[in-house]
């Protein structure tokens, strides 16, 4: 059995060219295979050259490197030795279009 759907995914805006998500691990029936890892995939809303994507273990993670003042949407994959579950719903955020930052 696959894992199923991350829950109640956030972003918030750290900076005009970074953004934190979160998210809660899906709901697993005792049965199922323990999840191995998560992918990130974000992109710019609008651009039809597809989507980046980004491994990662725990269920939070730092995207840097975005452009200034874009809209981006986020979903996260939770996946297990059976493979992937289904997408997480959608967030959408703007960066900011200065140098403002937001502590960690």
């Amino acid at each position: 059995m696959v894992p199923g759907q991350p829950l109640n995914p956030e972003v918030t805006v750290l900076s005009s060219t970074s953004v934190k998500l979160t998210w809660e691990s899906p709901l697993q029936p005792s049965f199922s295979e323990p999840i191995t890892h998560y992918k990130l995939y974000y992109g710019v809303v609008g651009d039809t050259s597809g989507e980046s994507d980004v491994n990662v273990i725990e269920t939070q993670y730092a995207v840097t490197g975005l452009l200034k003042f874009y809209e981006y949407s986020f979903r996260v994959v939770a996946y297990n030795r059976n493979g992937p579950g289904a997408s997480s719903a959608r967030v959408v955020c703007h960066t900011y279009s200065d140098g403002k930052k937001v502590a960690l």
